[in-house]
């Protein structure tokens, strides 16, 4: 028996995607595949991509802060933002490099601290423009039975504290 399935994948709460207006790119490369598993009647957990731009994003002061660790992991783990960096200035307006795996597994080993609402959610399926769009019933008008798990926020210092911990 699966006790838990957690998921970084598409835009819950808060929107925009990262690949489209409205979709994020784990979802829309194949949004078949997350329909399956948001039927499959598992327990999903879904850490969007917007968690990870409200709460996991590297400012510069958090990158000081992850190289003033001076271990190789931490250096390994700024060296390889450059190319997201740039990305996050240029294409999302984001204050730096933001962490949507990181976050995700942060919510998989310690779900405590986050906030989340079991709603009914199902994901938009073709090749029109909102393909991958993960469609979150927020307020019943769909009907839809609750089957999945939104993080609705993840607190931004316990990431980087459990970050910190990690790459020290």
């Amino acid at each position: 028996k699966v006790d838990r399935v957690v998921i970084m994948g598409g835009t819950g709460e808060h929107g925009p995607g990262n690949v489209s207006p409205t979709a994020e790119f784990n979802f829309w490369v194949d949004p078949e595949a997350v329909r399956v598993v948001l039927r499959s009647g598992m327990p999903v957990e879904l850490v969007g991509w917007d968690i990870s731009t409200t709460s996991a994003v590297v400012t510069e002061q958090r990158r000081d802060e992850l190289r003033a660790l001076q271990s190789e992991l931490a250096d390994f783990s700024m060296d390889i933002q450059a190319t997201l960096q740039a990305y996050a200035f240029e294409e999302t307006r984001l204050d730096g490099p933001d962490f949507p795996d990181p976050i995700a597994v942060a919510h998989a080993i310690d779900p405590a601290p986050a906030t989340s609402e079991f709603l009914g959610v199902d994901i938009a399926i073709g090749p029109d423009p909102m393909r991958g769009t993960l469609i979150v019933d927020h307020y019943g008008f769909a009907q839809m039975k609750p089957n999945a798990t939104i993080v609705t926020h993840y607190p931004e210092d316990t990431f980087f504290a459990m970050l910190h911990d990690l790459l020290g």
